[in-house]
């Protein structure tokens, strides 16, 4: 079950990063602005959501070696999606000229409290 999901991520991401590339070249922000930034944070942040998955399966699913695959994929997809998140929001903050030392950090602690809430709440249900 899991395979079949590794591998619509692995398309997605290939899918996504040829996406990226092709508005990192053809669109000129200086002509189409508010289209051309939108077009990147998307399309960066669907390649980073699904290389940081399928990264996070692969080392939680070699070094666990347990048949638990469907919630490690769960975990993993829930953990790429805030470190996608992340990067999307660094990325965001220094277009904006915000991004200094304290708040990046500030955004780091944000989500890795937002995980520590996921994961506590995931291990009272289990």
């Amino acid at each position: 079950m899991y395979n079949k999901n590794i591998l619509i991520l692995a398309l997605v991401a290939i899918m996504s990063w040829t996406a990226w590339l092709v508005v990192l070249f053809k669109l000129s922000p200086n002509n189409h602005t508010e289209l051309a930034l939108l077009f990147f944070f998307l399309s960066l942040f669907f390649a980073l959501f699904a290389s940081f998955t399928i990264i996070l399966f692969l080392i939680r699913y070699f070094f666990i070696k347990d048949d638990l695959s469907n919630r490690i994929l769960n975990v993993s997809v829930r953990q790429g999606l805030l470190l996608s998140f992340l990067s999307i929001f660094i990325l965001i903050f220094q277009l904006l000229r915000v991004l200094n030392w304290w708040t990046g950090i500030l955004t780091i602690v944000l989500i890795a409290f937002l995980e520590y809430y996921f994961s506590y709440n995931e291990s009272k249900l289990l």
